[in-house]
């Protein structure tokens, strides 16, 4: 059998080989055009209904987890109600009308509390400018010579604060807080007797001076317009000077420790949902009839 020579088989080779690349060139193109014109898989349903419940499960996670800062910002109303125990007084007898110095401690009973005002809310801060009274009525004093009942002498202070609040956001609808404020108080006693010089034993008196409160409490989000919260609170007032029978004595200070509570009526949980038209009616009870702590946004 006869072989050519091994150039021919050379030639042969390559031109094969050349031929080869030439039809792979031209099928590549048409197989990925192919391959992207293959029309997509359909979703199973299964898959889409489970997406659907993720996102219905989302929203409902945002709508129970609103908190007060993200619904009540801007101007708001407050108000309050609760009850003082003021803490010991003490007199210093100033005129040393008796030879000698003489001092005496006042002693209290409790009695009711009530603030009101407004503020601005900026979402963890707050600021309030309010007016309030504190009642109570005088028990008893003691001095170097003893301890004497009083026979009456109720004690009302009326005061004005500028404070400031933090909010403390636990993204929940409950949110502690804690701040204070400075302003001033009047505070008067009414004329009062004692079991030992009878019914002129103590002429009464009023006096301003300097005031400051501190508070601490709890408020928990009932809807878009109001919460409920308790707070425990301590106010203090400065020294001043009085005139009790043509004596003078000063005092060195006023303090009380306290307690408020709110709960606004007639409001709806779902009142959560901003935009609710069926909320218009909760809206105007706990916006507009009804006190209410950081309840009102205008």
């Amino acid at each position: 059998m006869r072989h050519g020579p091994p150039e021919d088989r050379v030639s042969t080779m390559k031109a094969l080989l050349s031929s080869l690349l030439l039809v792979s060139s031209v099928a590549t193109p048409a197989v990925a055009q192919s391959v992207s014109e293959a029309p997509e898989a359909a979703q199973p349903p299964q898959l889409s209904e489970a997406s659907q419940r993720l996102t219905q499960n989302s929203s409902n996670t945002l709508k129970s987890t609103a908190t007060r800062s993200n619904q009540l910002k801007g101007f708001y109303l407050t108000g309050a109600l609760g009850g003082n125990f003021p803490t010991n007084s003490t007199a210093v007898e100033t005129s040393n009308l008796f030879g000698t110095t003489y001092s005496f401690v006042d002693t209290h009973t409790g009695g009711f509390s009530a603030e009101v005002g407004g503020g601005y809310d900026f979402g963890s801060i707050r600021t309030e400018i309010t007016y309030a009274y504190d009642g109570s009525t005088l028990a008893n004093y003691s001095d170097q010579y003893g301890s004497y009942q009083y026979t009456g002498g109720s004690v009302n202070k009326n005061s004005v604060f500028a404070s400031a609040y933090w909010d403390i956001n636990l993204n929940s609808r409950l949110t502690p807080y804690i701040g204070g404020g400075i302003g001033y108080s009047n505070l008067n006693v009414s004329p009062s007797g004692d079991a030992i010089s009878g019914a002129n034993a103590f002429a009464g008196y009023s006096a301003g001076a300097f005031a400051y409160q501190v508070k601490v409490g709890l408020s928990y989000l009932l809807s878009r317009r109001a919460d409920a919260f308790v707070e425990g609170l301590y106010r203090g007032m400065g020294g001043y000077n009085t005139i009790d029978n043509g004596i003078h004595y000063s005092y060195s200070d006023y303090n009380s420790w306290g307690g408020y509570s709110w709960v606004p009526a007639c409001v709806s949980d779902s009142d959560l949902e901003l935009g609710n038209p069926q909320n218009q009616i909760t809206d105007l009870l706990a916006g507009h009839l009804l006190p209410e702590h950081r309840g009102h946004q205008t």
